[in-house]
């Protein structure tokens, strides 16, 4: 299991690669003050994301691991090419774009902190993205 993340404590870049149980502390690979203060007991012995393990944020969300610049250069290149191939290539395209976000596999996200998880065993149980839980942690962060 991988988690992408940013330490709380020096806003390094960590990439995680997690083995549960978790016996020792993970630590952040710049300042090397410990990564997991939130993190539950069933997140600690089984990889359980019932809250943000790196930041205690009650809210986590689903969504595809695409890469979003890639799928919008996919739709403006056959945007692009549409006037020479009469549409053709914006509807080719835009097939290519869905046939490989239907591909990729989920990873979680945290609203506050932003943290990926990826390849956990539970993230078909983490909420879709809701645009009403989003607001609430922007204006958090806001005020």
């Amino acid at each position: 299991m991988e988690l992408d993340l940013l330490c709380p404590h020096c806003q390094h870049r960590n990439e995680c690669q997690l083995h549960f149980p978790l016996e020792n502390p993970v630590l952040c690979e710049a300042c090397e003050k410990p990564l997991f203060d939130h993190g539950s007991e069933g997140f600690r012995i089984e990889g359980q994301l019932d809250q943000c393990p790196l930041c205690g944020a009650e809210h986590l969300y689903r969504q595809r691991d695409f890469n979003r610049a890639l799928g919008i250069g996919l739709v403006v290149v056959g945007a692009l090419l549409a006037p020479f191939s009469y549409g053709i290539s914006l509807i080719l395209l835009a097939l290519l774009d869905w046939l490989i976000y239907r591909s990729v596999d989920e990873v979680a996200c945290c609203y506050q902190c932003g943290t990926l998880f990826r390849a956990f065993p539970t993230i078909a149980k983490v909420e879709p993205f809701n645009l009403q839980i989003y607001d609430y942690y922007r204006n958090l962060k806001s005020n």
